[in-house]
């Protein structure tokens, strides 16, 4: 077989693989926020929260499958305020419920 059909192929193989290695990188990664330089990362556990005073909020996204850089960003929506909660968590009001997010170690 000629070297540029090899090439084309593998190439096609690896663009469609794309969608998976995306889906299991976002499936490790999970939401994320990145506030004063540090990553946050969701419990999954809710909050009720009494104090509605916010600390911040977040303006930008980056996508799902990407970890933020910037700070005041998250990977799944750039519509959020958060609170802290001690020096490794916030409170991230997302919709109207609030979730924990830590720091992880």
């Amino acid at each position: 077989m000629n070297k540029k059909v090899i090439i084309i192929i593998i190439l096609v193989i690896l663009i469609a693989m794309m969608p998976i290695v995306f889906k299991i990188r976002e499936a490790t990664i999970g939401r994320v926020v990145r506030v004063d330089g540090r990553l946050y990362y969701d419990t999954g556990k809710r909050k009720r929260v009494d104090c509605g005073v916010m600390d911040g909020e977040i303006r930008s996204k980056v996508p799902t499958w990407l970890i933020p850089i910037k700070d005041d960003q998250s990977n799944f929506s750039d519509e959020l305020a958060y609170q802290f909660n001690g020096k490794k968590s916030l409170n991230v009001r997302h919709k109207g419920v609030y979730y924990i997010f830590n720091v992880k170690r």
